[in-house]
């Protein structure tokens, strides 16, 4: 059932109807996309995890929507992205994590071909259904007349606290037996946009 509606809610996000209803302009390439985000363990343990699969787009209009299936979260361990699935994310209830933002899209498209600009970009996340406003300093390149290539320009701290995932760290902690785990999360992100009409 819950991988039901995630295909149904992928699906919607990536389907070309949808893609020229609200974001006619610019589409996410899922192929060349995926969010970074770094945990830390007993005080000085470091370890990179993954989403790669992101879906989306930007309207006409600037309107960016960003969904990420929070069940392809990669960590490196098998049994530890089954349990960030079960016990943080709670992919059965909440299959799709959403950020939504208004830009100017002049401003990218205003770019020649091989030509970068820093941008900031400010929206609202939404993780295991709370919404939190979050902003990231961006990186904006322009691959080719079809193509735009959005990274993070630096690291965006994540606090669990602020989208209630406090609990589900600590079970995680509980589970691996360790002594701490970090409850914010440095967050970084490569966005391939390629321009649908």
């Amino acid at each position: 059932m819950m991988r039901s509606i995630l295909v149904a809610l992928i699906a919607i996000y990536a389907s070309p109807v949808f893609a020229e209803a609200s974001f006619g302009t610019w589409q996410i390439d899922a192929e060349d996309t995926a969010l970074f985000y770094v945990t830390t363990k007993k005080e000085h343990v470091a370890e990179t995890h993954m989403i790669p699969d992101v879906f989306g787009g930007l309207s006409a209009e600037g309107f960016l929507r960003v969904a990420l299936d929070m069940g392809s979260v990669q960590s490196g361990i098998e049994v530890r992205d089954g349990r960030l699935r079960e016990h943080l994310f709670d992919v059965i209830n909440f299959p799709v994590a959403t950020f939504t933002a208004e830009i100017d899209v002049t401003e990218y498209e205003s770019l020649s071909i091989g030509e970068s600009m820093v941008g900031y970009i400010n929206g609202d996340l939404v993780v295991v259904g709370t919404e939190g406003f979050v902003d990231f300093d961006v990186l904006v390149t322009r691959v080719n007349e079809n193509r735009v290539v959005v990274s993070s320009l630096g690291p965006a701290i994540i606090n669990g606290a602020d989208f209630g995932l406090t609990e589900g760290i600590d079970k995680l902690r509980e589970l691996a037996k360790l002594p701490s785990i970090s409850y914010s999360v440095p967050v970084n992100f490569v966005i391939s946009l390629v321009r649908t009409q």
